[in-house]
């Protein structure tokens, strides 16, 4: 029986054999290749040997790629294009800088395809030997891996091979939350002084509080509707409740235009930097405000689930963090609390 004949006895979207579907104006011929869909399109009278003889072509592609090597162009070429995939992402420009060391390490014209898991284990040693924590080998790592796994899906990826680090985690040294109050107080200019008391009482990152319009700030009861982050698996909508003191440091935010020109990470570490100083206050980083009031947080309510909520963690290891630092005030209080019952 012809395609023809077929195709009029054929519901739309069903399949008339493994890989092969009716369209509305004719059959998708299609299969899986590289972790990539690949498909297609033939008029509803082509010869279904036509149809067959394309997939079957395609899948002695896929077999023979599964014993050959990659085909891919050069190292920085391939980069680049990856790059221009990953626009969108929030850590976009630290992964410009991630792959531009990898570029450096592995060699701008070193086919991509060759490149092993001990080419890739040898460049991390040597970074690991000019002083690289283990964190930022292992975000090097990921960045790569990532490439692979968005230009090649499930096929060639020599990161898999290639364990990464073991990063022990020994706490944050962070000033008090009175220090850092101090410390923010101190910057001369207002702007930058508007902004960052935004990140220390509400415990924000900084890519949400630039998506914050006043219209989310609710004065009674003291609530903000948060946007969800994009960072990783990214969070949902969010409505949170508010400190008097954090309500007042959004409403003179959004007053005095603290939300308008430029926002630069570099600028609020500079005008923090400032402060600190003329505050004589141990230097820490704007992101550490978080972590300062997220400490200040679990020092106080001591329930993990509700520092977990407020700061939008996903999991308690992320919690854990922001907790460490007050674990040990919490195991003096729980032997206090024991030889007060014996």
């Amino acid at each position: 029986m012809s395609t023809a004949a077929l195709w009029h006895r054929t519901p739309v979207g069903k399949s008339l054999e493994p890989g092969i579907r009716k369209t509305v104006s004719g059959w998708q011929v299609w299969l899986r290749r590289d972790g990539q869909m690949r498909s297609k399109h033939f008029p509803r009278g082509a010869d279904l040997s036509d149809l067959r003889r394309w997939r079957e072509r395609q899948i002695g592609l896929r077999m023979a790629r599964a014993d050959a090597p990659l085909e891919t162009g050069t190292f920085q070429q391939d980069v680049r294009v990856y790059l221009e995939l990953i626009q969108g992402l929030v850590t976009y420009q630290n992964r410009v800088g991630w792959m531009r060391e990898w570029v450096k390490a592995l060699g701008p014209t070193t086919p991509r395809g060759t490149v092993t898991a001990y080419d890739i284990k040898r460049v991390l040693e040597r970074w690991r030997r000019k002083g690289l924590s283990p964190a930022t080998l292992n975000l090097r790592l990921a960045a790569l891996q990532n490439l692979y796994r968005l230009l090649d899906g499930k096929g060639h990826n020599p990161t898999k091979e290639v364990t990464p680090y073991r990063v022990p985690f020994m706490g944050y040294q962070l000033p008090s939350f009175e220090d850092a109050v101090t410390a923010v107080e101190a910057i001369p200019t207002a702007r930058n002084r508007h902004r960052l008391r935004v990140f220390l009482w509400t415990g924000l990152p900084p890519s949400q509080i630039q998506r914050m319009t006043a219209s989310r700030i609710q004065a009674t009861p003291p609530a903000m509707t948060v946007p969800g982050r994009r960072k990783g698996k990214g969070t949902r909508l969010v409505t949170l409740p508010l400190l008097p003191e954090a309500l007042t440091a959004w409403q003179t935010y959004f007053a005095e235009g603290a939300d308008c020109g430029p926002w630069n990470n570099s600028t609020l570490g500079r005008a923090l930097n400032k402060g600190c100083s003329i505050a004589k206050v141990q230097r820490f980083r704007v992101y550490d405000l978080r972590h300062i009031f997220g400490t200040m947080v679990a020092a106080i309510v001591k329930d993990d689930r509700a520092v977990a909520a407020l700061l939008q963690h996903q999991t308690p290891q992320m919690t854990q963090r922001y907790t460490v630092n007050s674990v040990a005030p919490r195991v003096q209080e729980a032997i206090d609390a024991v030889k007060a019952r014996r």
